[in-house]
């Protein structure tokens, strides 16, 4: 959640939330949105599932990263 505090007031949404879950990605206002930053540490097929999520409901073409790197 720290991380979500950093950004919340430099952006105009941050969620956290398990985006595993097909009825809350479908939620999302993704139609009106122009990025969707998946970070996921270390569970690659929850990284996997949840940008395949998003890419269904926004219809947007999703780039994932798996780098742990990002601070």
């Amino acid at each position: 959640m720290e991380k979500v505090d950093l950004y919340k007031e430099r952006i105009s949404h941050t969620i956290q939330m398990d985006a595993t879950e097909e009825f809350t990605v479908s939620g999302l206002p993704l139609e009106e949105t122009d990025v969707v930053i998946v970070a996921i540490g270390e569970d690659r097929g929850a990284n996997i599932m949840t940008t395949a999520l998003i890419q269904e409901y926004s219809g947007k073409t999703i780039d994932q990263s798996s780098d742990q790197s990002v601070t």
